[in-house]
């Protein structure tokens, strides 16, 4: 079936009967996803964001791609398997983006009481485990009873990985992964080394606290609002438009 084209939309996209909010700009995109067409539609504020201000956005289009995509799978006869409780796609180094770096160390200051408190004690172990001797630690830091701590705020890497094989595959090399057109981690990455002239790359989850103190001049930049959403847009689908 022929997949439709990345195509923008222009500011106002949803007509003027519903104009955005005074002080911000409509921007959208149409992203492929298979033989379905996702829409986003952002008001973003006409002001000075950091990289970390738009992570919340690229969750909400990741997860749009990822329903496209499970429910293409549906209709193909290859559904996805993956389900709460299943942790093997966790058991290896987690890589996220800069700003989702940046974005994950402000949520989970603001995880109160116990939970917050856990986070940052496994996120603090596994630092150790990083600077001792001996083979490093392969578990993702967050995964606790083979579930996710950090389920609400979970990388777009976490969000986008769907496995279509047996869960009892999933630790072999027999398993199956569905490929999406839009590859939502891939184009925060290139957005962020855009924005900011830096090629660093990804960053470990094991050292995010590490890394955004060591960082912390980068994560307080800022840009126009608008122009930085546009471009992180253009990266979503530049993705698409590279996908075979």
């Amino acid at each position: 079936m022929k997949r439709p084209r990345a195509i923008r939309i222009v500011d106002d996209a949803a007509g003027p009967r519903a104009r955005p909010p005074a002080g911000s700009a409509r921007l959208g995109v149409d992203l492929p996803v298979f033989d379905q067409t996702v829409r986003i539609v952002a008001d973003v504020p006409d002001r000075p964001l950091r990289m970390s201000d738009a992570v919340p956005l690229a969750r909400e289009v990741c997860d749009r791609v990822v329903a496209a995509a499970i429910r293409h799978g549906e209709a193909v006869g290859e559904p996805v398997s993956c389900s709460r409780g299943c942790s093997a796609c966790c058991e290896t180094p987690v890589l996220i983006s800069a700003p989702e770096a940046f974005r994950l160390i402000a949520d989970i200051a603001s995880q109160a009481g116990d939970r917050g408190r856990r986070v940052k004690a496994a996120l603090a172990a596994a630092e150790k485990r990083l600077a001792a001797p001996g083979p490093p630690a392969h578990a993702c830091p967050l995964l606790a009873g083979h579930v996710c701590t950090i389920r609400a705020f979970r990388p777009c890497v976490c969000r986008a990985f769907l496995a279509t094989s047996p869960p009892e595959l999933c630790d072999t090399r027999e398993r199956r992964v569905m490929p999406l057109s839009v590859d939502v981690p891939l184009a925060l990455r290139r957005w962020a080394a855009e924005l900011d002239d830096d090629a660093s790359g990804p960053v470990l989850l094991s050292a995010v606290v590490s890394w955004s103190g060591e960082n912390r001049a980068r994560g307080r930049r800022t840009w126009p609002g608008p122009h930085m959403v546009r471009r992180l847009f253009d990266a979503l689908s530049a993705t698409a438009q590279e996908s075979p």
